[in-house]
């Protein structure tokens, strides 16, 4: 919201929203009026659900990530979008922020993965707790297989195991990339946890590890600029329809795949 009322060639016309205090409109009055997009940040659950009304009433979507909880509903949406002559853009701000940006330039020159870990927490209170909200840890936690392979290159799975206790959720997945190498993410939410993240990868020509993040741009509002200049331009996105499938089809795969523990 904040992105959008800083920017005087744009009109925030209305928000639905489950919170009374945000609350001004229904999701029936955004979908009948004359806005030109819609911007869908709700729970992962219903995110298919209102991108498909969205475009349904000729409106552009921006949709926060993931943009469904399996590949097929995802294919259906981008194929909707085609047929309606409208944008469908997909927020992946993981892939601007200033330690990804640090991480692609670390990672040059350093060659294939050979094996190490990606560990990832963050705090689990509220919704993104709920499987049936937030959906299973791959597709709530799709950023971090978008970070890995944004550096590394297309992957599958060796292994998977999730494990669920009352106030912690925790996914390990071994990754094998595409043109080689393999790397484990090791993705843990629980109460109280603190944001943060540790890589330690070995490559071919050195070892990839944290690194301080490099200076960028206010996420939220970079990534609304680039749709604006894909509705109004014609312009391409920083990630493609095809790489958000790929990254769905395998978070798809991990919970298919996934040994569960609780």
């Amino acid at each position: 919201m904040r992105a959008i009322n800083e920017r005087p060639d744009l009109k925030l016309v209305g928000v639905a929203s489950s919170q009374a205090d945000v609350r001004t409109h229904t999701m029936e009055d955004l979908l009948g009026s004359d806005a030109d997009a819609i911007v869908v940040c709700t729970v992962n659950s219903v995110h298919a659900k209102q991108v498909s009304a969205a475009l349904a009433a000729g409106k552009h979507v921006l949709c926060e990530y993931p943009l469904a909880l399996s590949h097929d509903d995802a294919v259906q949406l981008f194929e909707q979008a085609e047929r309606a002559g409208k944008v469908l853009h997909v927020e992946h701000i993981e892939l601007l922020s200033g330690s990804q940006t640090a991480l692609r330039r670390a990672v040059q020159g350093l060659g294939r993965p050979i094996e190490g870990i990606y560990h990832t927490e963050a705090n689990s209170e509220g919704w993104i707790a709920d499987i049936g909200l937030a959906g299973f840890p791959s597709f709530s936690g799709v950023s971090r297989l978008n970070r890995l392979i944004d550096l590394f290159g297309p992957a599958g799975i060796e292994d998977a195991v999730f494990e669920e206790r009352e106030d912690e959720q925790r996914l390990v997945v071994d990754l094998s990339f595409v043109h080689g190498g393999r790397c484990r993410l090791d993705y843990r939410r629980g109460r109280g946890l603190p944001r943060r993240e540790d890589w330690n990868v070995r490559c071919e020509r050195g070892t990839l590890r944290t690194v301080p993040p490099a200076p960028a741009e206010p996420l939220f509002a970079t990534d609304l600029d680039v749709f604006v200049r894909r509705v109004r331009d014609g312009a391409d996105g920083y990630i493609s329809s095809e790489q958000v499938l790929d990254v769905l089809s395998l978070a798809e795969e991990i919970q298919d795949r996934c040994t569960v523990r609780r």
